[in-house]
């Protein structure tokens, strides 16, 4: 590749990457669905360290995995001054080592805001479930929406969440569990928690 057209692709990447930050660093709500690219998600993470204005984000559909989760999970935690209140990470190929840097985020004080969290088709299975369970138990999780439709929790994987329910500290009010094979003792888990808490 000749220097030109590498200075040029270089200018192109760094331009793409400025504006994400200012997208994220000025608005209130931002959606990057099926936007971002592998460089990307570092100078998004930057961002997230730092806004003050954010208060919705959607990554939805750009195929993050586990280590760019963490990166999110990490700018999330690294920010006190965050008043990002809805995260929607549906579709992402996140799985149960993702989450479990999600669930380290969510109950962290710096994430206390958070109210809203969508996880919708993650390949999210037991484990995954069972460090969401923890991290609703935390009396710093704020969290009061959580979709996990469409992953693969199974009965167990309920029976942690309900577990969490029935919490004394658990502030969660929507829970969304279609298309896992949760079965009927699941349900069971479920429904017990809701009669007792």
């Amino acid at each position: 590749m000749s220097l030109e057209k590498e200075r040029f692709r270089q200018w192109l990447e760094d331009t793409r990457r400025e504006e994400f930050e200012g997208r994220i660093l000025t608005g209130g709500v931002v959606s990057l669905r099926d936007e971002l690219l592998d460089g990307d998600i570092s100078a998004v993470a930057n961002a997230l360290a730092r806004t003050t204005t954010l208060t919705a984000v959607t990554f939805q559909e750009n195929q993050l995995g586990s280590d760019k989760t963490k990166l999110i999970a990490d700018a999330l935690q690294s920010n006190a001054n965050s008043i990002l209140q809805a995260l929607d990470l549906s579709q992402n190929d996140i799985g149960n080592e993702g989450v479990m840097h999600l669930a380290d985020a969510i109950s962290h004080p710096n994430c206390c805001k958070l109210r809203t969290l969508n996880l919708c088709h993650n390949r999210i299975g037991r484990r995954g479930a069972m460090h969401l369970a923890q991290a609703l138990r935390r009396s710093t999780s704020q969290l009061q929406v959580l979709h996990l439709g469409a992953n693969r929790i199974r009965a167990k994987g309920a029976g942690y969440l309900a577990r969490a329910i029935s919490h004394s500290g658990c502030k969660l009010k929507d829970l969304k569990l279609y298309s896992n094979a949760i079965g009927s003792d699941g349900v069971k888990h479920l429904a017990n928690a809701l009669r007792y808490s």
